[in-house]
């Protein structure tokens, strides 16, 4: 059965990179977890901003 959760911005994880800002909506990255959890499914969901001219590469490692 499909839920809703309430995410607000002051409660998103941030991780700030060389060349980017990663927000953790779902899931973990480089051993911070995100606010959302699904209760079937295992979710990742990163949203990434870059700075200009830049790349950002993700190299999902099992159980991570």
């Amino acid at each position: 059965m499909p839920a809703y959760g309430d995410i607000t911005q002051d409660k998103v994880t941030l991780v700030e990179e060389e060349n980017a800002v990663v927000r953790i909506i779902a899931g973990n990255y480089k051993g911070s977890k995100g606010v959302f959890e699904g209760k079937y499914v295992k979710v990742k969901y990163l949203d990434v901003d870059l700075a200009a001219d830049s790349s950002w590469s993700y190299s999902e490692t099992p159980n991570d």
